[in-house]
């Protein structure tokens, strides 16, 4: 059994920081997951308010705060601490919408300074924590179609099966797939 579990830790890929600091594997802190996804066409703007591309995190477990400091988005392989979040505290099935526009906006929004791709692409969710680097949660998320007022996310939320979802429900319970099964 110990084999087995040795085996597989090895078959885990190791990332590194920009100083070139191995990842280390140790305890998730919190359940929290990269939950929804929406991508803009610029010529079309958002489905919702025209103010850009977001990420939706969300909280499965108990209510938690994301450290400013430890909490990290992502969409460059290579720069895995490439968006320093602030804090954030997020209660039991809560989730938080964070704007991927490279702007400052409202003073209550989250901002990060890269955009999301229409032809998809890849997050990811970093933790840093005493000089370990731990990667949360990512996606590689399809080609959007904002156009259409559709999202890709996870259901039910924080499961692990992601879809077209029928409409954006950032910060909110994500509400059904967009196609039938």
């Amino acid at each position: 059994m110990q084999r087995l579990a040795c085996f597989l830790l090895c078959l885990i890929p190791v990332a590194c920081t920009k100083d070139g600091e191995q990842v280390y594997l140790h305890g998730v802190p919190a359940p929290i997951s990269i939950n929804e996804v929406q991508a803009t066409d610029p010529h079309c703007g958002n489905a919702l308010d025209g103010t850009g591309d977001w990420i939706e995190l969300h909280n499965s477990g108990v209510p938690h705060r994301l450290e400013a400091g430890e909490w990290y988005l992502t969409n460059d392989r290579t720069d895995l601490m490439l968006s320093e979040l602030p804090g954030i505290d997020l209660g039991e099935q809560e989730a938080v919408r964070i704007w991927c526009n490279g702007q400052d906006g409202d003073p209550g929004a989250v901002h990060v300074p890269f955009t999301l791709a229409d032809e998809g692409g890849w997050i990811a969710l970093v933790h840093v924590r005493n000089g370990g680097i731990l990667i949360i949660d990512t996606v590689q998320y399809p080609p959007q179609d904002a156009r259409n007022g559709l999202t890709t996310g996870r259901y039910p939320d924080g499961s692990q099966a992601w879809m077209p979802l029928a409409f954006p429900t950032p910060g909110a319970p994500n509400e059904g797939p967009a196609y039938p099964p």
